[in-house]
């Protein structure tokens, strides 16, 4: 077994299994090299977000999610698209991330994507997506970019990919996301010297 390169934390709105962005987060999972991993995390159990509990103790689940990114290289978010936006479960994790100390999304390489039943494929969450992730200074991979439409045609009743194209386009996404963790990773190395 190779030693891990690279371990990355997986989000979605859902995390059952007939949730097509989970679909979506293992079928990463198993087009990764050998060397990275992707964990994915469950929000569901992230509170909303108070500003009067930033000076508190914070939530179990949030201090989880937040120790989990700091010993992270990496953050995948696959998002499906709720009127034309976020959903308010995903938003709400990625507010409380942008509050705490240290903010582990600043500098974070994070890869995106989206899968919705409708043609465009949940594009419009994206652009939503890379705004609040840019506002944190996130490493946002910009190509290629993935939207995985028509969603039904494209998994199957257990859950996996069977359209060829759409495998082949995650593949590249994930050659381009690798690069930028390699980038990352010097750009880190260099500051520590």
């Amino acid at each position: 077994m190779s030693k891990v390169r690279f371990r990355l934390i997986g989000l979605t709105h859902r995390c059952v299994e007939e949730s097509y962005n989970f679909m979506a987060l293992k079928l990463v999972s198993t087009l990764l090299p050998n060397d990275v991993s992707l964990q994915v995390h469950d929000i569901k159990e992230i509170p909303f977000y108070e500003p009067g509990l930033e000076g508190a103790e914070l939530p179990l689940a949030v201090s989880n999610f937040q120790n989990e990114l700091i010993h992270a290289q990496g953050l995948v978010i696959f998002t499906p698209e709720y009127n034309h936006s976020l959903p308010a479960r995903l938003k709400n994790a990625l507010d409380w991330l942008s509050r705490l100390k240290p903010n582990v999304l600043i500098d974070l390489p994070t890869m995106i994507g989206s899968v919705a039943t409708g043609h465009l494929g949940g594009a419009r969450v994206q652009y939503e997506l890379r705004r609040v992730l840019d506002s944190q200074q996130a490493q946002t991979l910009l190509k290629p970019e993935v939207f995985i439409g028509s969603a039904k045609s494209k998994f199957n009743n257990i859950g996996e990919c069977v359209d060829q194209e759409t495998i082949k386009l995650l593949g590249l996404q994930i050659a381009s996301f690798i690069k930028l963790l390699e980038n990352a990773q010097k750009i880190k190395t260099i500051s520590q010297v």
